[in-house]
């Protein structure tokens, strides 16, 4: 059998996965109640929307957080792929529950720019991990998917988007100088995500070597939704003939892309190269001039 069919390998990946999403919402979480909170900042996404209104409201965030979560995954069921849905329902549901159990962590910074650093990192490497992990801790992320499968804009647009209205708001209810600390800390935490998914570029350039050529590229255009391009070869030492796989994919992609390589021939030869631009189908695309 083929050890990417085998059932044993795939349910350990599962459980590594689902383990590694649970860790970084442990890290996220302790981020929001020591760091965050405690210094009335925010992070970006659903969770800057859950602080916000227990800034407003007094409400316990993890319960805000949770039932903001509710109307966002019953429409993502409809037209979101199961298992990153899978994946961020259980990302949403450990950091919400985690959120509730860190709540108990001791504040140690009192200082609003040390502590939207040292909060924006660790929430960084706990939103880093849960990524790597193919998964997301819900909120615009599921939103984000959803409107890129609708509208075609990109994930990072998206994000963005939200997350500047998100400031607008917090500044005119509280004040400029905890909103720009705010700015501060979600850019070391998306710089921290990019750094953890292995670069800080747009896209990646990858070339595999492989004697499973036919069977990787058929996984790569099922599964990570990119297309591929065959580059004719041959070993200088061996003579061999061999289909060489080129294709490009976001930076988000790639640890996905790599595990399925690995995992239907651990013997390929993968090429990693940061690409200055892309432009084409399913990334930027230019405005055409009349």
């Amino acid at each position: 059998m083929d050890r990417l069919n085998r059932p044993e390998i795939n349910q350990k990946l599962v459980v590594t996965d689902l383990l590694l999403i649970v860790t970084g919402s442990f890290l996220s979480a302790v981020a929001f109640n020591s760091l965050l909170i405690p210094n009335q900042l925010l992070s970006g996404g659903l969770g800057g929307v859950a602080v916000l209104f227990h800034y407003l409201s007094g409400w316990r965030t993890s319960v805000i957080y949770f039932v903001l979560n509710i109307p966002i995954f019953l429409l993502g069921m409809r037209y979101i792929g199961r298992r990153f849905i899978t994946y961020s329902l259980v990302g949403a549901i450990s950091f919400a529950v985690l959120l509730a159990v860190t709540r108990i962590f001791p504040a140690p910074i009192d200082d609003p720019l040390l502590g939207g650093i040292l909060g924006g990192f660790l929430h960084g490497l706990g939103a880093g991990i849960v990524f790597r992990a193919r998964g997301s801790p819900g909120g615009i992320d599921v939103i984000a998917v959803g409107i890129k499968k609708w509208r075609g804009y990109s994930l990072g647009q998206v994000t963005l988007a939200f997350n500047v209205l998100l400031m607008i708001i917090f500044g005119m209810i509280f004040n400029l100088t905890l909103a720009a600390y705010t700015l501060i800390s979600m850019y070391i935490t998306t710089r921290v995500i990019d750094a953890m998914e292995t670069g800080l570029d747009e896209a990646r350039s990858v070339t595999i070597v492989s004697a499973k050529a036919d069977l990787i590229s058929r996984l790569i255009i099922d599964q990570v939704h990119r297309g591929v391009t065959y580059l004719e070869g041959a070993g200088a030492y061996s003579g061999e003939h061999r289909q060489i796989i080129l294709c490009v994919v976001n930076p988000t992609e790639l640890p996905n892309l790599k595990d399925i390589v690995f995992r239907a021939d651990n013997q390929a030869f993968i090429i990693v190269a940061d690409v200055r631009e892309v432009v084409g189908r399913g990334f930027k695309v230019e405005p055409f001039e009349y």
